[in-house]
């Protein structure tokens, strides 16, 4: 009988106390109702009020105590999930005890620590995991039935704390029902397969395969959600076929599983993140969304589609009240929760876009049941393409959250879309708001979101491609770079992302750009922008240098041709808000040349133009010109935005003789004009010629190129021109110059005048030597006389010849010039100046002649008779000759 009336108490006692199946979660929303807790010692002022169950600490080991008899199933619920808000003055450790069924007795080892931070936290805690790090039994807690639960918020007296809420759950980051199937073998109450084999959890997802046409599974029994506080299906599936999904569900008022408890939606092939409003579906599937609102949803069934073979993978599938706030409007038609609140009309959602039109000057689109993290998630990113539009000029929108942190109801956020030019990125950080509350909070602080498409009442048709709050921006990697082989490809970062378009917005209406052969053609009249706003770059710091390969072509030659970037933050307009932009000026008619700014660099930078490269940026514009006539076309082979790795440390990359005393030199980028000083430049070679060393000033020209000067000196015609730079000089990101840090330019060198003579002198004839040949008037009037050469050549036909002879003497001098041969000579000098250059090379006959004859002249024949009486005596002759100098007279 004793054996018996054990029996009978032990099953009594299993009836007594039943092994739940669902989550406990303390929410205190009643003020004065703490929900069955209870202050223990070093406590007072316990209650709850303002949502919240809070107490001050009084002595070292503060605790309170749940109800007992929660009677949670340690094996499917292992998660402690709090908001906390801890007023200390330090962090503090926290200790949660547990007693269970088994063993009642509060001890050490039934316990987990963890970090308590002051200020407000969510706490998300793994209890078995726990345990197993500080050297505990995790099956202390796994396949227990948890009775009571202890809180010691630290060791401290004069502390408060106040709970928001505080639950045993199923984990993930939800207060919802979240399955993640982490746990190789665990099931997480999932069962019940039809259809199905080989199912099994392993590597993070619950797996199975199909085995005929009505696949599914179901969810743990007993969920008890509410299904007004949980109306969100959030999953992460990959999938093998295209086909449809469908979710049944059961209440504590109906567990009957029928079509009118189900919605439907699109699956996709390949791993996807499902997110639907179960309510708003069921409205858009023509079901009666009360079916699930206001119901305490006991059970789900998720069928994975009609077909007889295939497999699926679930990753995780919750009920949630917090979603991650992501909606791609790419599931069917389902609009994802948001809804037209006022001025809208047709609201609908087709092929990735939601879109509407408005009908007033106050329109707005919301979507409720808001729960996640504002803190985390302050970035919000809409994709939006708004046509008809009024005008093409930026107009503004706004977005709200409700209420937010503070008294004031709401937090609201103003910005800016481009209309009519297609899709862009419209990118606010809701943590610096426009006016209202504060968004940065707890969960929970944001449970309302709202978008206000536009200021002014208008006709134009909006087409958000998702809505997106993201918690980090960190996946819009670079570098960003177009080659223009296509506009764009509508990512949000990498290679080619976005589109690049005319700008269309003031003052840029006249523009026309047409992309083909790899490059993109701007022409137009005005001043001419492109832009691109589709995309989003993730660092700043990192991503800094602007490089562009471009030619302008102009009617005449220019060095002061405007290059202005700008770009967009923060949803603002882009160069206007925040002087987002900068001004550099560029040489025309050069043919492609690429350019490297550090956009970050404000130094000589006009008014307007110096605002932080900081945030997010979200589109850029290259503006042209500034409205100027002649402007032919505008080439754009390539842009990019790149780090320190893709512009390295400076180097020279051109040396250019521009004028008889300036030199241009060219760097790879763009400098730092405070390091560049004349004595950094040093010339050399044998253009050199009389210049100095080193320039006597040195000025900014164009693009990345600087002008050297001298005053005084000249070089030497054709001369090599070499520029050496000192690696004191640094680029504008303060990297110091390295190797090449010269150049030549081959040939480079112009002289500024040529040397001449005025006048020579020589003997008509001369028989003896040396033959003296005078000049005078020998000068140069830039670097003076260096030495005079004597030229000859011997006969009209004659070569000209360096005589090899040399004289200093200036302005006039004379050489002793002491031919070989009998001939005529023709003279000419080449004067040389200090610099090198050359007078002119002789040509035609010179400047004086000298007949050079050493043979006697030869008479032919004399006839004298040999008798004679008389005088004179007559002596007759033939005509004498000679060779050269002919023959003047007869002795």
């Amino acid at each position: 009988m004793k054996k018996n009336l054990l029996f009978v108490l032990i099953i009594s006692f299993i009836i007594f106390i039943p092994f739940t199946s669902y989550p406990v979660v303390w929410e205190f929303h009643t003020a004065g109702n703490t929900e069955g807790w209870t202050g223990g010692s070093w406590v007072t002022n316990f209650g709850v009020s303002g949502d919240a169950l809070t107490f001050d600490t009084t002595g070292g080991d503060p605790q309170i105590f749940s109800p007992d008899n929660i009677n949670v199933n340690g094996s499917n619920f292992r998660y402690l999930h709090a908001d906390i808000e801890f007023t200390a003055s330090s962090n503090q450790i926290f200790q949660m005890f547990f007693i269970t069924t088994a063993d009642g007795g509060w001890n050490e080892p039934k316990s987990i620590t963890f970090t308590g931070y002051t200020g407000r936290r969510t706490y998300l805690i793994n209890i078995p995991q726990r345990l197993s790090a500080e050297g505990k039994d995790p099956n202390s807690w796994l396949g227990k039935t948890i009775r009571q639960i202890r809180f010691d918020p630290g060791g401290l007296s004069g502390c408060n704390v106040k709970i928001h809420w505080f639950g045993i759950t199923f984990g993930s980051d939800s207060r919802g029902a979240v399955w993640d199937f982490e746990t190789a073998g665990d099931f997480e109450g999932w069962g019940g397969f039809s259809c199905a084999s080989n199912q099994q959890v392993t590597g993070g997802y619950l797996y199975f395969q199909f085995t005929c046409g009505d696949p599914f599974v179901f969810s743990p029994d007993d969920l008890r959600l509410s299904g007004s506080d949980y109306p969100w299906l959030q999953a992460d599936i990959e999938y093998t076929a295209n086909d449809s999904f469908q979710m049944f569900f059961t209440t504590a008022t109906d567990g009957s599983w029928t079509e009118s408890k189900s919605i439907v939606f699109d699956a996709k092939v390949g791993r996807y993140t499902y997110l639907i409003n179960i309510p708003q579906r069921l409205s858009e599937t023509s079901k009666d969304p009360n079916i699930w609102n206001g119901q305490t949803i006991r059970q789900i069934r998720f069928d994975t589609g009609g077909l007889p073979s295939g497999s699926v993978k679930i990753y995780y599938i919750g009920l949630r009240r917090e979603p991650i706030p992501d909606w791609q409007f790419d599931i069917g038609n389902h609009k994802q929760g948001w809804i037209a609140e006022n001025q809208i009309t047709n609201l609908q959602a087709s092929s990735g876009v939601l879109s509407f039109n408005t009908n007033g000057g106050d329109p707005y689109i919301h979507v409720y049941n808001q729960h996640f993290d504002p803190s985390s998630y302050r970035y919000l990113l809409i994709r939006a393409n708004i046509t008809g539009y009024q005008n093409n000029d930026p107009a503004g929108m706004q977005t709200f959250g409700f209420p937010g942190t503070g008294g004031g109801g709401y937090v609201n956020k103003n910005y800016y879309f481009y209309p009519n030019n297609g899709y862009q990125c419209l990118l606010v950080d809701m943590g610096t708001p426009t006016s209202g509350n504060s968004w940065l909070g707890a969960p929970g602080t944001i449970q309302h979101f709202r978008v206000d498409p536009a200021w002014e009442a208008t006709t134009a048709t909006f087409y958000y491609d998702y809505i997106t709050l993201y918690n980090s921006l960190s996946w819009a990697s670079g570098p960003y770079d177009w080659d223009f082989s296509t506009s764009g490809n509508n990512n949000l970062y990498g290679t080619n992302c976005g589109n690049w378009v005319s700008a269309k917005h003031s003052p840029y209406s006249g523009t026309s750009l047409n992309i083909a052969s790899g490059v993109g053609t701007v022409t137009g009249s005005g001043t001419l922008g492109i832009e691109n706003l589709n995309f989003v770059i993730g660092s700043t710091t990192a991503y800094k240098w602007l490089q562009v390969d471009v030619n302008p072509s102009t009617q005449a030659d220019r060095n002061d041709f405007t290059l202005r970037f700008a770009w967009r933050k923060d949803g603002l307009r882009m160069g206007v808000d925040y002087e987002t932009a900068r001004k550099w000026t560029i040489p025309t008619n050069k043919g492609i040349k690429r350019y490297n700014f550090l956009i970050p660099y404000t130094t000589g930078q006009p008014s307007g133009h110096t605002g932080a490269w900081d945030g997010f940026p979200h589109g850029i514009l290259l503006q042209f010109g500034e409205g100027e006539t002649g402007i032919n076309s505008v080439t754009v082979d390539n842009v990019r935005i790149v780090s320190d790795a893709t512009v390295t440390a400076p180097t020279v990359s051109s040396v250019q003789v521009s004028g008889t005393r300036t030199v241009d030199v060219t760097f790879s980028q763009q400098m730092d004009n405070s390091t560049i000083t004349a004595g950094s430049f040093t010339i050399s070679g044998t253009g050199r010629g009389t210049l100095g060393a080193n320039p006597l000033s040195v000025a900014f020209l164009t693009g990345h190129t600087y002008r050297l000067t001298w005053i005084a000196g000249e070089m030497r015609e054709g001369g090599d021109v070499t520029i050496t730079v000192s690696n004191t000089v640094k680029d504008a990101s303060g990297r110091n110059l390295t190797s090449p840090n010269s150049a030549t330019h081959t040939g480079g060198g112009i002289k500024i005048d040529t040397p001449t003579v005025s006048s020579m002198t020589s003997p008509a004839n001369a028989n003896t030597l040396p033959i003296v040949v005078n000049y005078s008037g020998a000068s140069d009037t830039s670097s003076g006389v260096s030495n005079v050469e004597l030229w000859y050549k011997i006969g009209e036909t004659g070569t000209w010849t360096d005589s090899g002879l040399r004289s200093n003497s200036a302005p006039d001098g004379s050489f002793n010039f002491n031919p070989t041969l009998e001939g005529v000579y023709y003279f000419d000098v080449v004067v040389i100046d200090g610099a090198g250059n050359r007078g002119n090379t002789p040509t035609g006959n010179g400047k004086t002649t000298t007949t050079y004859d050493i043979t006697n002249p030869v008479v032919g024949a004399i006839n004298v008779s040999p008798y004679t009486n008389g005088t004179p005596v007559p002596i007759n002759y033939t005509a004498a000759t000679d060779n050269l100098s002919g023959v003047t007279t007869y002795r």
